[in-house]
């Protein structure tokens, strides 16, 4: 079973996938699989922040703080799913969820890109490829 079709099986209510494409910009990947486009919304981030963003919303969903999978294996399904890209890879994502915050008790921040209560992920651009792991909650 390939990575997107384990993270789905895994944590359902997501979009998942890779798809051949040259893109002029973020908004454009995004696009391709029905996020908002609009500019502002996603921010570069580095390899080890992609896993963490992935690995804190496959471990736990964002309405509630349910677990949904442990820690480990969503740092696996993290891993294994950045691991699908080179060094050329470039990741976006639109908030600070899996990211450190001052305050614990506050939930992260986001800018969404659909029109779910709660979303957040990771949009992959490389070259002739992007590829996406987004995920959706609702209250």
């Amino acid at each position: 079973m390939d990575i997107y079709k384990k993270i789905q099986k895994a944590r359902g209510s997501c979009i998942t996938g890779v798809k051949e494409a040259i893109v002029e910009s973020v908004g454009c990947a995004a696009e391709l699989f029905d996020l908002s486009n609009e500019s502002g919304i996603y921010n570069k981030i580095k390899r080890p922040e992609a896993v963490e963003v992935l690995r804190a919303v496959l471990h736990r969903d964002m309405a509630y703080n349910v677990k949904i999978m442990s820690s480990e294996e969503a740092k696996n399904l993290a891993n294994d799913f950045v691991g699908e890209f080179g060094d050329d890879a470039v990741f976006y994502t639109n908030g600070e969820y899996g990211k450190p915050r001052d305050n614990p008790n506050i939930g992260p921040s986001w800018s969404p890109a659909t029109d779910a209560t709660f979303d957040t992920g990771i949009i992959v651009v490389s070259h002739g490829v992007v590829a996406c792991a987004w995920f959706t909650d609702e209250d």
